[in-house]
């Protein structure tokens, strides 16, 4: 097992070998080159009011135009409905077309239509990835209406752990995020202008009330950006990187399973043609011995 290097202590990219401004650039040209290689007409959000959606909204304005960004608003229920007020301040303010609906009645009539030995055996979670299934939905038609792309919001530190829907908010055309963890992401912010209440607004999900995204982990987005940079981008052994983050190992080796478990999220679906195809940035099998 390797160790990471003695200067690799920090979960942040942004703040090694980049600055703000590169990165900020890095990801305007690559949502800039992958709309016009598409040959599409420009993107769909959904946006949400928290500091992911409102950076990715920036950035897309900023490499397309206000004109080719349409922005979607999908509260579920009175509970998320008031957080989604600062998406609609966003989108005032960057001058981009938006729609808001609140997606309560769909989710019920789905519900309601469905066969009831599946909704009374249904759990939070999987209420909770039919929402986030719905949103996608609506942005798709948002998008194929308007010849457009969706862009997806989710960052490193979701990505790594599955912390999003397959087919949900993971199933998107462009991932601007994906590199940054959600520590990075909120730096970028600040940079960017983004308002202060929605930089400080506790991150949540949005498909429950009361939830949030760091009770659902167990631990705070800093450490848990340090943890899953020492164990997946540094290459680190759990004790090292238990040391480095003030963990004991078996919390680590939970964080690490929970990363392997969630493989499936990260990949094509399996196919007898695609079984060598990969695109998660680790290897399934050599982690899976790794953290035995």
């Amino acid at each position: 097992m390797t160790e990471a290097s003695n200067t690799a202590t920090t979960a942040s990219v942004i703040t090694g070998k980049r600055t703000h401004s590169q990165i900020r650039e890095r990801l305007t040209t690559f949502i800039e080159n992958a709309v016009d290689d598409a040959d599409a007409e420009g993107v769909v959000i959904n946006m949400s009011g928290g500091i992911d959606s409102s950076v990715v909204a920036m950035l897309a304005v900023e490499a397309l135009g206000p004109d080719r960004v349409y922005g979607i608003i999908l509260p579920c229920g009175k509970a998320t409905e008031a957080a989604t007020f600062d998406a609609v301040g966003l989108a005032e303010t960057l001058g981009i077309d938006h729609t808001m609906m609140q997606l309560h009645p769909v989710v019920k009539l789905v519900e309601e239509t469905l066969p009831s030995n599946l909704t009374e055996a249904a759990t939070t979670r999987t209420h909770g990835n039919l929402v986030a299934r719905l949103r996608m939905l609506c942005a798709y038609y948002a998008a194929n209406t308007m010849s457009r792309l969706v862009l997806g919001t989710t960052t490193r530190s979701e990505w790594l752990l599955g912390y999003f829907t397959k087919y949900g908010d993971g199933g998107v055309d462009l991932q601007p995020l994906i590199g940054l963890y959600k520590t990075d992401v909120r730096q970028l912010a600040r940079k960017m202008g983004v308002p202060t209440e929605i930089c400080e607004k506790t991150p949540t999900a949005g498909v429950r009330a009361n939830q949030s995204d760091e009770t659902d982990f167990g631990m705070t987005y800093d450490v848990l950006d340090k943890l899953l940079w020492c164990l997946v981008d540094a290459n680190a052994d759990v004790e090292y990187a238990a040391e480095e983050c003030g963990l004991d190992v078996e919390t680590v080796k939970q964080y690490a399973h929970k990363h392997i478990q969630t493989h499936h999220k990260r990949r094509y679906p399996p196919s007898p043609a695609m079984q060598k195809m990969d695109t998660s940035p680790t290897c399934f099998h050599e982690l899976e011995m790794k953290f035995e």
